[in-house]
């Protein structure tokens, strides 16, 4: 086991149970607001046993931390196995790979978003039954979706489509990564850039007490961090991150996550401040999919890594980034048409709103076969 431990097995070139998680989060995402958007107060008329269940699913920006642990991972991965710390291709060929894959459909998106939207406005004129609020939008909100910056700025955030901000967001810890993050790694090592990082997201708060960029969740960089460190313990050659590969096999690992997890649970019951809780759920994240990583290429056949490596999850997890892109125009239709006041709760959450989710996931994979 030790030499599998310190990396003698020839590294995977994809790892699929990281898409599958990505899967898992963008469905996560789906269900939050078609649960959450569409039953809301009206939860009373639930049974306590299904109130329970709908408020397990309100935890939707939590997912998205995820998304941001596994995109720093992810692009840690190669610079983490070169042993370099340098992007391959530099910093020229990264931004181009990580545009080619992110922009195109996310320029589509907005595309399909505002032609939803101008159907529904069409159809409010008409009298057709659209009873819920429509978007609006600005010339501004339009254009700094475009250059991806709208997540700076409030009143243009929840324009077009309501998901977008964090692709903003990721994009703009891209850049960070490269320019930024990497440099200080190999100039004062992991702890003092993470140190940097964590001061440079918290200082406008902690000085000011002011929601700065909240939007923007600019701790989110303290998050891609967290990835980075994953990705380096589970793949690097480095003497220090093979010494904690070797501990993250012992038992008392998944002990000691859970009890951190249930920990993180009862604080989030009890503060609701982001600023707190999504490094916390970043951390949580990075240590589970670490000791994953670690111990499937020391048990290849853990059940957990054979589920999540089976067809569905692998067709959940190609389809992730669409599903992300697409669902909230898809579930605005539905608001729009389909009335759930005084409808039935049981047959509103057993029936209708799964079968908007099927809906929402169908046509996000004919968005992914179409255009990614």
């Amino acid at each position: 086991m030790s030499q599998t431990i310190a990396g003698t097995r020839p590294p995977q070139l994809h790892i699929p149970f990281l898409d599958s998680l990505r899967g898992l989060a963008a469905l996560y995402v789906v269900l939050n607001h078609a649960y959450g958007h569409m039953i809301m107060e009206n939860d009373s008329t639930l049974p306590p046993l299904l109130r329970y269940v709908y408020h397990a699913m309100l935890f939707g920006h939590f997912a998205v931390d995820v998304f941001i642990v596994l995109s720093g991972y992810c692009l840690m991965l190669p610079v983490a196995r070169s042993g370099t710390l340098r992007l391959r291709g530099g910093f020229s060929g990264y931004i181009s790979r990580r545009a080619w894959r992110i922009l195109p459909p996310y320029y589509l998106s907005i595309v399909v978003s505002l032609l939803v939207y101008a159907l529904l406005a069409y159809c409010r004129t008409r009298g057709l039954g659209v009873s819920v609020p429509l978007r609006t939008w600005s010339a501004g909100g339009l254009l700094s979706h475009l250059v991806l910056i709208h997540n700076l700025n409030p009143a243009w955030d929840g324009q077009i489509n309501g998901v977008l901000w964090s692709v903003g967001t990721e994009w703009q810890i891209y850049f960070v990564f490269a320019l930024l993050l990497l440099p200080l790694w190999q100039r004062i090592g992991f702890s003092k850039m993470f140190g940097v990082a964590l001061v440079a997201t918290w200082l406008p708060y902690a000085v000011f007490h002011a929601h700065l960029f909240q939007d923007a969740c600019p701790w989110y960089v303290v998050l891609f961090a967290t990835g980075m460190a994953a990705a380096f313990i589970g793949e690097s050659q480095d003497t220090r991150a093979i010494e904690m590969r070797r501990m993250l096999t012992l038992t008392i690992w998944p002990v000691m996550l859970a009890a951190s997890t249930i920990l993180l649970a009862w604080f989030g019951t009890t503060h609701n401040s982001l600023v707190i809780l999504d490094p916390l759920v970043g951390i949580a994240a990075a240590s589970a999919i670490a000791m994953l990583a670690v111990r499937t290429n020391a048990t290849p056949q853990l059940l957990v890594v054979r589920l999540l490596n089976s067809r569905p999850m692998a067709t959940l997890g190609a389809f992730s980034y669409s599903i992300y892109l697409i669902h909230d125009p898809v579930l605005s239709v539905f608001r729009a048409f389909l009335p759930y006041v005084n409808s039935n709760p049981l047959g509103e959450f057993f029936a209708v709103i799964p079968a908007e989710v099927a809906v929402a996931l169908g046509i996000s994979y004919l968005f992914y076969l179409c255009f990614e």
